[in-house]
Order: C-alpha cells, then structure tokens, then sequence
C-alpha cells in the first residue's frame, strides 16, 4: 500500500470541495452541507491548469515516451531515415569503385541534404508534440517533413548521372543502387501518409481517465 493511500485512511472528505476532515468529526461539510465519504473513496481527480480549470482531454499532457495515435511508430520512422540517410545509397564501378551515402551524395550535389534535413526536423517536431490538440495540429507539417525525403530520393533515381570525368576523358558511369535509397523513398512515404491520416488519431475517439469520447461532440 502507497504512502498517499495509508495517509487517508482515517480521513473522510467532501465530494463537492473535498476538504478533508478527521474521521467521526463530522457527517457532513460545514461548507458545503453535503455528507462526508471514506476519503480513499474520492475519485481521481481530472487534471488541472495553474488556475485550477479542469484540463479538456485533448489537451492532457501525455508522457515522453507516449506511443500511441502513431506518435510512437512515426519517431522509429524518423529515426529509422537518419540512419538510412548515413548508409551508402550507390555504389559506382567506373571509372573508380568507390561507395556513397547519402550524405556524400548531398555533398557533391547538394539535392539530398533536404531529406537529411527533413528527417533532422521531423524528430523534435514528433518529439514535442504531448497532447492530442498539438498532434492533430501539427498534421500537415509532419506530412509535408516526411515528403521531402520521399521526393528527393525519387528524383534522383529519375534522373540518375550517366557520365563523369576522368583524367580529361568523358567516361560513363556503372553503378548500382543501394537498398537504403529505396528505403528512404518507403520511408518518406509511410511517414507522410502516416502523419496525414493518423498522426493525432480520431479527434472524436479521446480516451480519458473513465471512459471514452467516442460519439461525443468535443468542445
């Protein structure tokens, strides 16, 4: 048994203000006019606002490590592209054999350091996102953020270089593409689509300490 539990044993309270009283002191609030119950009778109480208003739960703060309304699947995505973004994306075999990630492709042309960029962004948008209002609110911006790498990595398999010069001579490129380019195009799709349509999830399904708003209009 908890500390809190044991300490209001001997207690009995008010329903309506729960003010707290010495058990067998009174049989009803002084203030109120309403008979006292066992205090660990009361139920849990809803959250509250530094001035006391009752929270509504869209606006209830979830914890960090909170994985549902795809919060949760949606940072394994992103952290799941960063990781894709540093592994090697294409491998050449003239005129030299050499490997290059996503990174090293960004550097030499600059297209690709968007996707690094969006994946880089997504994290602390995902991440500081706590409450259902601040999820379903911040929709479209993950949608858009999941595209970007999505876009950047179709582009390049569309328009892939087919010559490079070496030593002064014109050579045209063999090479082969690496699974973590097309993983990064599945990435930034799921996450797109995923951020579009479930990030938040069903603004009329919110789950609250007793019950459920399904059905019910939130205000």
């Amino acid at each position: 048994m908890s500390y809190a539990a044991t300490a209001v044993q001997g207690l009995e309270a008010c329903p309506f203000c729960r003010e707290h009283f010495p058990r067998g002191e009174a049989s009803e609030c002084p203030l109120c006019g309403v008979a006292l119950i066992a205090a660990a009778k009361l139920p849990t109480a809803a959250p509250t606002d530094e001035d006391g208003v009752p929270v509504s739960p869209e606006d209830e703060v979830v914890p960090w490590g909170y994985w549902g309304r795809a919060r949760g699947p949606l940072i394994v995505l992103c952290v799941l592209g960063l990781v894709a973004f540093c592994l090697p994306w294409v491998h050449t075999f003239t005129p030299d054999r050499r490997v290059f990630t996503g990174i090293d492709i960004a550097r030499r042309t600059g297209l690709t350091w968007a996707a690094g960029v969006a994946w880089f962004t997504l994290l602390p948008v995902l991440m500081s996102r706590r409450t259902i209002r601040t999820m379903l609110g911040a929709r479209l911006v993950v949608a858009m953020l999941g595209a970007v790498p999505a876009i950047c990595t179709l582009v390049l398999l569309m328009n892939p270089p087919s010559s490079a010069e070496a030593r002064g001579i014109t050579v045209h490129l063999r090479y082969t593409w690496d699974p973590a380019i097309y993983a990064t195009l599945a990435l930034g799709l799921v996450t797109a689509a995923m951020g579009a349509l479930r990030f938040g999830g069903r603004p009329d399904d919110i789950k609250v300490n007793k019950g459920s708003s399904a059905n019910h209009t939130l205000h």
